[in-house]
């Protein structure tokens, strides 16, 4: 007799740890899914921040001090998020145009 519970009770266990173990899988590959979403959206913005910064200093011939300082923030935290191309082409015509005070 205690064989028997003694099994069921060794299978329930392993059960439930399967259970868990799919459950634990299954939150983990969601987070990374929702983290990789939210880097995306996050790379779209800074990029569209930037290119709104630039086209602004480019058609001014100028960048004022915080606008050039925000530009190198962003541009850090994008790069860093995998962006590159066309920003990262504009980023030395930004750097070399005259700093404008605030």
């Amino acid at each position: 007799m205690s064989e028997i519970i003694i099994a069921i009770v060794t299978k329930s266990i392993w059960g439930l740890l399967a259970f868990l173990a799919g459950v634990g899988a299954s939150a983990i590959k969601g987070y990374y899914k929702d983290k990789k979403a939210t880097e995306i959206g996050v790379q779209a913005l800074l990029r569209h921040d930037i290119l709104n910064i630039s086209k602004s200093a480019m058609s001014e011939k100028c960048i004022s001090f915080t606008d050039k300082e925000d530009l190198t923030h962003m541009y850090e935290a994008y790069a860093g998020l995998g962006g590159n191309g066309t920003v990262k082409n504009m980023m030395p015509m930004l750097n070399n145009l005259p700093v404008k005070e605030d």
